[in-house]
């Protein structure tokens, strides 16, 4: 069987399954890996990604965007505390102020 033989055969196959199937999307998601495969005369699963080594990847994505997330909100969590505390700074001397101004005038009357 020639290259192309095999290339038309897997493409007439994903037809074929079409996207209603189990296989047939990731088959046709495949395919260009498998024909860059054939045509450089590799075996097709050292250049074609698995569903196993898509799921590995996936996971190690995951992970890495979960933790991020985790920072984020722990950053998120002290910059808001630190801008409650300075709001809270601000209020207190803002109390103060207003209270010496109001003795100051109490005074002078």
């Amino acid at each position: 069987m020639t290259k192309a033989q095999e290339i038309l055969i897997l493409a007439e196959t994903v037809k074929a399954l079409g996207s209603e199937s189990y296989s047939g999307q990731w088959l046709a998601e495949q395919m260009p890996f498998i024909r860059a495969a054939i045509e450089s005369d590799m075996p097709v699963e050292t250049r074609a990604i698995t569903l196993r080594q898509s799921q590995a990847q996936a996971q190690v994505i995951l992970a890495a965007a979960q933790e991020d997330a985790h920072k984020m909100r722990q950053e998120a969590a002290l910059v808001t505390r630190k801008a409650h505390e300075a709001a809270d700074a601000l209020k207190e001397h803002a109390r103060q102020q207003a209270k010496e101004w109001l003795r100051a005038m109490a005074d002078k009357l």
